[in-house]
């Protein structure tokens, strides 16, 4: 589901010219496999979820149910889970049910309209939760360089100009991709601290490398 009911994810990805609907779940898994990408569909591959819509359209207050949809995961395997939240009492019960649900490795993230955008016009607040143990980690952009203003939504053809961009290394969004790519590339354990996460997102988006996958991404959907 998208935040807040607006634009989804396949949705962004489709203005980019990657179609990710429509697929079987077991291509979704060849994707994965191929590619070290995927995306769940929530139409296509979780019907049961897709019929709460309607209660939540007729709730009005919809919490308890978006809350749920940032908590699940489809993977099974070892994995990182990162979950968005907007208000301290909502991840502090986001804790709880991951607790319930076994999971060892989260990051909870107070990002952009709950998602797990981070922002670049204020401190970053996230939640570290690995082997029981757990840390606040607090991040500034303005100490690496990367604050700015948060670029407003006004439609998904501007998005996709700017998001195009950006994989560029140019554009508005440019600053905010450098700095959600290199915190997520440290948090994940691909970079070792998060000015080398940084440094990598930077490399790959000035050399091209960005945009190539991407590129990779569509021509195996195309012949798929």
């Amino acid at each position: 589901m998208p935040i807040k009911y607006g634009v989804t994810t396949a949705e962004l990805f489709e203005s980019l010219g990657l179609c990710l609907t429509g697929l079987p779940i077991g291509k979704v898994q060849t994707c994965f496999e191929e590619n070290e990408f995927a995306l769940i569909n929530q139409p296509d591959h979780f019907p049961s979820a897709e019929t709460l819509i309607r209660y939540r359209d007729e709730l009005g207050k919809r919490a308890p149910l978006a809350s749920m949809e940032l908590m699940w995961t489809a993977h099974k395997g070892e994995h990182l889970l990162i979950s968005g939240f907007v208000h301290p009492p909502t991840e502090a019960r986001a804790w709880k049910t991951f607790d319930l649900m076994g999971e060892t490795s989260v990051i909870s993230v107070k990002g952009l309209e709950g998602g797990t955008d981070l922002p670049i016009s204020r401190p970053c607040i996230t939640g570290h939760r690995k082997d029981n143990q757990s840390q606040r980690i607090i991040l500034h952009p303005r100490d690496y360089e990367c604050s700015g203003k948060d670029l407003e939504w006004r439609n998904i053809d501007e998005w996709s100009n700017h998001a195009l961009a950006a994989l560029k290394n140019t554009g508005p969004l440019q600053q905010a991709l450098r700095w959600n790519a290199g915190v997520y590339l440290w948090f994940s354990g691909i970079a070792h601290s998060l000015e080398d996460g940084l440094s990598k997102a930077e490399t790959h988006m000035a050399s091209g490398q960005v945009k190539t996958k991407l590129e990779q991404l569509i021509s195996w959907r195309k012949h798929t």
